[in-house]
C-alpha cells in the first residue's frame, strides 16, 4: 500500500464517520475512472448515496456491484431496497425475485409488503401477510397497518355516502 492511498482511505473514512457523505462521494468517485470495478468503491459509493437519500444513484452502484460481483447476496438486497426507497416498486418487487439467500427471504417478503401497502394494493398485501408467520413482530404490525388502512377507507366511504345523502336532501330543499 503506497502512502498516499492510506491517507486516501483514512480521508474517505473520517468523511463516513462524521456522515459526511457527499464529501466522501466527492472523493470516491475520483478514484471511480482508476477502479471502475472495485468492490470497495462502489460499494461505498452505494453506502453514501443510500444515506444521502439519493436512491437512484444508490440503486445504480448497487446493480454494478452485482454485475461485477455476483455473488454477494447482500447487493441484490441493497439494490431492491434501493429501487423501492426510488420509487420504482415493480424494479424492486422483480430484484427482491433475485434475492435467494433464506436469511432474507423474510426481509424482502416485507418490503414487497410495504410496496403493496405504498401502493394501497390492499389485496396484494393480504396475500403476502397471509405467507407470513403470523406471531412474528413485523407481521403483526403490518396487520395492524392494513386495518387501519381498510378501517379508513370504509369510513371514508361511509363519511361520502352519508354525507351524499345530506348534500341531496338540501338540494331538493328538504330540511334534514
Amino acid at each position: 500500500m503506497f502512502p498516499q492511498d492510506r491517507q486516501k482511505t483514512e480521508t474517505i473514512y473520517s468523511f463516513l464517520r462524521d456522515q459526511q457523505y457527499a464529501l466522501a462521494v466527492e472523493h470516491l468517485k475520483n478514484e471511480l475512472p482508476v477502479y471502475p470495478h472495485s468492490r470497495c468503491l462502489l460499494s461505498l459509493l452505494g453506502y453514501c448515496y443510500y444515506h444521502m437519500q439519493d436512491f437512484e444513484n444508490a440503486s445504480a452502484q448497487y446493480e454494478q456491484l452485482i454485475k461485477y460481483h455476483p455473488n454477494v447476496e447482500e447487493y441484490r438486497v441493497y439494490y431492491a431496497q434501493s429501487l423501492w426507497k426510488a420509487g420504482m416498486h415493480d424494479e424492486a418487487i422483480r430484484a427482491s425475485t433475485h434475492v435467494q439467500s433464506p436469511q432474507y427471504q423474510q426481509q424482502m417478503t416485507f418490503m414487497k409488503a410495504a410496496i403493496k401497502y405504498e401502493q394501497e394494493d390492499i389485496q396484494g398485501l393480504q396475500m403476502i401477510l397471509k405467507q407470513c408467520p403470523s406471531e412474528d413482530v413485523e407481521t403483526i404490525v403490518a396487520n395492524s397497518c392494513l386495518c387501519y388502512k381498510v378501517v379508513k377507507q370504509e369510513r371514508t366511504i361511509f363519511f361520502f355516502a352519508h354525507n351524499e345523502t345530506i348534500f341531496f336532501e338540501k338540494k331538493k330543499g328538504r330540511k334534514i
